[in-house]
């Protein structure tokens, strides 16, 4: 597609349509609140903010699997150190052990 306004960005056409620019971006994001929010820019701008909003994504995601790992392993302490399970209705199973 030949883009008629590609690279005037001072003055941007502001669409990426044929008489646009093939930078114009428009974009949902959903914010921290969880609603949804359209971003309209150059691309030369949006691009570090995508960039920033992916990398705190894999950290997020990499901190809450850490988090449910811990968790697994304090159960796991927990469950070694006693000698009964505690079942929801209230009543306990002993734990046999064979040492």
């Amino acid at each position: 597609m030949n883009y008629k306004n590609a690279n005037k960005c001072h003055k941007c056409p502001q669409n990426n349509t044929e008489k646009g620019c093939p930078h114009w971006m428009e974009i949902t994001m959903t914010s921290d609140t969880g609603e949804f929010k359209t971003d309209k820019a150059c691309g030369h701008v949006l691009m570090p903010k995508l960039l920033i909003m992916t990398v705190n994504a894999a950290n997020r995601t990499t901190e809450q699997a850490s988090g449910i790992q811990n968790e697994i392993t304090n159960g796991f302490k927990i469950l070694a150190a006693s000698n009964s399970i505690e079942l929801p209705n209230g009543s306990r199973i002993p734990i046999i052990s064979d040492t």
